[in-house]
């Protein structure tokens, strides 16, 4: 029995065809769970215990998730530039300055002043 190069070429095509079809879902299940976008700065909760990025265009924005910070705020205040937020540690209330723009976001204590500012 000879096999024409023809039915070889088609067999061939098949298998690639079905390689492709069924491997999909796994690619597909591999994607990022999120999609990034412009930021349009950064807006405390109402307690300043947590700094969200606020998503999106004007118009159309959501806040995202709060910012992983290394240790626990409150009185969060963000700058006008929106590039850094000062708080207060919770765990000795030394002031700290937060680079938002770093990733992740950098906290860096305040020295030379008294806790609990003001």
């Amino acid at each position: 029995m000879r096999l024409s190069s023809e039915s070889i070429g088609t067999r061939l095509i098949i298998a690639i065809l079905g390689v492709a079809v069924f491997s999909a879902p796994l690619r597909l299940r591999a994607a990022p769970q999120f999609i990034g976008g412009p930021i349009l700065g950064f807006i405390p909760d109402a307690g300043g215990t947590a700094i969200r990025p606020v998503l999106g265009i004007p118009g159309a924005s959501m806040l995202g998730k709060g910012l992983e910070l290394n240790v626990d705020i409150r009185g969060a205040t963000i700058s006008p530039k929106q590039d850094y937020a000062i708080a207060s540690r919770v765990a000795d209330a030394q002031a700290v300055v937060i680079d938002v723009a770093a990733d992740p976001p950098q906290v860096t204590p305040v020295t030379g002043v008294h806790p609990v500012p003001n």
